[in-house]
């Protein structure tokens, strides 16, 4: 089953635009709907196969933008080019600090982890959850903060254990927002985990009757309300996220830095207790990113990572099979 090509004219799209909420990201309202979702999580379980010469480039497109954004969100400033070399070619990057690299390749072998468990039949665990986080952030360090009365200081950051002390942001208004004390996160994540686990298995009982990214939203929040650990909770949340897509049976839902605003915008909303613009928001990446993947099954697109912002319409290139010389270095043949 495929879903019909919405009608992308420029009419049609100002006229969605005038009215269109910016957490739709452009994309017609009728496709978020929990029903529409569920159109779409079928189309993408019954996609085409792609030709044998296909699924690694697409891959390694889908995993240059699900590391590079996540990472940007937090304020990493490695480019598009610069994480494909780092991650493709195994190069280093001149000229960044280390520990924006380490960001991304950490932020890789936890993408790679959550992969491997996602595939597996077996829920999320708490141990899980530290693994991830040990991986993003690789190495205990220090990073510059400030104290409740607005004092600069510095914190060490430990990775792969629950925070030992408060954590807290200070908002635009200058208002601290405080999150779940040391004494409270143990037993508040045991009860997020529960929770996670007990609503995948009651959507994936009945999908037709779910609303798949509402339960995503809900559960990003609330882990995001607690803040389990020192830093790296934004990232690490997003990577649960990402394993209820794959487990779900949908591609992993991606929010280009680009959209940070808006991504905080929904998150601040979601905190006031109104799950709506965080739940349209995540199902307008899944549709972008459904969009995308068939229009690579069906070789209707550029497949490669050149394709940076995965533009289902961006024509196909060597389509006479030769090879496709991109970013210096060579995919082979092409998606026709």
């Amino acid at each position: 089953m495929y879903l019909k090509p919405t009608d992308n004219s420029p009419s049609e799209e100002r006229k969605r635009s005038e009215t269109a909420s910016p957490f739709h990201l452009g994309v017609n309202p009728e496709r978020l709907t929990p029903s529409a979702m569920e159109d779409l999580r079928r189309a993408w379980g019954v996609r085409p196969a792609m030709p044998e010469h296909v699924p690694m480039s697409y891959e390694d497109n889908v995993r240059v933008r699900w590391n590079l954004h996540s990472n940007a969100i937090e304020g990493n400033t490695l480019t598009h080019g610069e994480t494909i070399v780092l991650l493709l070619l195994g190069e280093a990057v001149g000229g960044r600090l280390m520990r924006e690299c380490e960001e991304v390749v950490g932020h890789d072998l936890a993408v790679s982890y959550v992969r491997e468990m996602a595939s597996q039949d077996r829920e999320l665990l708490q141990t899980d959850l530290r693994e991830w986080h040990r991986l993003l952030l690789v190495r205990p360090y220090r990073m510059p903060a400030q104290t409740p009365e607005g004092r600069p200081t510095s914190r060490l950051i430990q990775v792969g254990t629950y925070k030992q002390v408060p954590n807290f942001v200070r908002l635009s208004d200058g208002s601290i927002k405080r999150f779940a004390t040391p004494e409270e996160t143990p037993a508040l994540m045991t009860e997020h985990v529960d929770r996670l686990n007990t609503d995948l298995q009651h959507y994936l009982a009945s999908p037709s009757t779910g609303d798949f990214p509402k339960l995503l939203a809900r559960q990003h929040a609330a882990y995001i309300q607690i803040h389990p650990f020192d830093d790296g909770n934004g990232r690490t949340g997003r990577l649960i996220t990402s394993w209820l897509c794959l487990k779900s049976g949908f591609p992993v839902s991606i929010i280009p830095v680009s959209q940070r605003d808006t991504y905080l915008a929904a998150m601040d909303y979601a905190h006031a207790g109104n799950l709506q613009p965080l739940r349209d928001l995540i199902a307008a990446t899944l549709v972008k990113e459904v969009d995308f993947g068939l229009a690579v099954a069906r070789g209707e697109c550029d497949f490669s990572v050149d394709n940076e912002h995965a533009d289902p319409t961006r024509p196909v290139e060597g389509s006479d099979g030769a090879a496709i010389i991109t970013n210096g270095w060579e995919v082979r043949g092409s998606a026709s």
